[in-house]
């Protein structure tokens, strides 16, 4: 019965013969001919890429058709979340539960675009154990509040900086190969604006060189 009342409300109120919603619309059986409720909201409405929304319909009898649904966790369910990769209008069909009306409903999610992603600035080499090195980006500061900064670091150690554009770190005694890459330390960043979407990650490799033999002292 369910999916006979769902399938009644994509003929009737609003969808395309490919399945597409062209727009939102109500089908009210009598006697309510002009009662048109329901609703869809999408909590929050801007987002950052790679973060979940909730999409939620109101008071709906059965089941609810999301669209599109190659985002959505659960394009049936009433209440399920959503991960767009752009700014995407969705279109929901249910039957809403005070007048019976299959109502056809939108609610749009903005995604805003990362923030550039930095460059770090480090030394062109280090040998095993050098400490006192630094690196840094360009420092952005808001009107109120200055960015922070995410470092993460592989064959070393940030020894003070950590959350502002510009680290102190040190190059392990003992460092690891890994995949086959060029021994080194590896740092990473991710830029946070205050009030904006955090930036691409930044990598850079210090390569690391042999550490020359101190000169023999005679034995006495």
């Amino acid at each position: 019965m369910r999916r006979t009342l769902l399938l009644a409300a994509l003929i009737s109120v609003g969808y395309g013969l490919e399945g597409t919603p062209v727009a939102q619309g109500c089908n009210c059986p009598f006697p309510f001919p002009s009662i048109c409720l329901g609703s869809a909201t999408a909590d929050p409405p801007t987002i950052c890429a790679g973060q979940s929304v909730r999409l939620v319909t109101g008071a709906a009898i059965g089941l609810c058709l999301w669209s599109p649904s190659e985002s959505v966790t659960d394009p049936l369910a009433c209440m399920t979340t959503a991960q767009p990769s752009q700014t995407t209008q969705y279109f929901v069909i249910y039957v809403e539960a005070f007048g019976g009306c299959a109502v056809t409903r939108e609610a749009t999610v903005v995604v805003l675009p990362p923030s550039p992603t930095p460059t770090i600035t480090a030394p062109a080499s280090a040998v095993p154990g050098q400490v006192g090195l630094k690196a840094s980006v360009v420092l952005h500061e808001g009107r109120y509040f200055q960015n922070t900064y995410e470092w993460t670091i592989f064959n070393g150690e940030i020894t003070s900086g950590q959350g502002t554009n510009a680290i102190t770190f040190s190059a392990a005694q003992r460092p690891v190969n890994v995949d086959e890459e060029p021994l080194g330390v590896k740092l990473s960043v991710v830029e946070k604006p205050y009030g904006s979407c955090p930036s691409g990650q930044a990598t850079t490799t210090i390569p690391l060189g042999p550490v020359r033999n101190p000169r023999p002292v005679p034995f006495r």
